[in-house]
């Protein structure tokens, strides 16, 4: 399965975001919704760690 995500240039105008940045993206569905729960948990860690570890940016 393929899936494109497309970006509202207006919505991020009050970001100061720089080249190169990256980002991570969960699409949750009906099949194996335990996983769902899962995957917030692991996203949000990333989140912490990204934020903790960001080397000053």
């Amino acid at each position: 399965m393929n899936v494109a995500i497309e970006f509202d240039d207006d919505a991020l105008d009050g970001y100061q975001i720089v080249p190169g940045s990256t980002g991570q993206v969960a699409i949750y569905s009906d099949h194996l919704p335990e996983v769902a729960v899962l995957r917030r948990v692991l996203l949000r860690m990333k989140s912490w760690a990204n934020s903790l570890f960001s080397d000053g940016h």
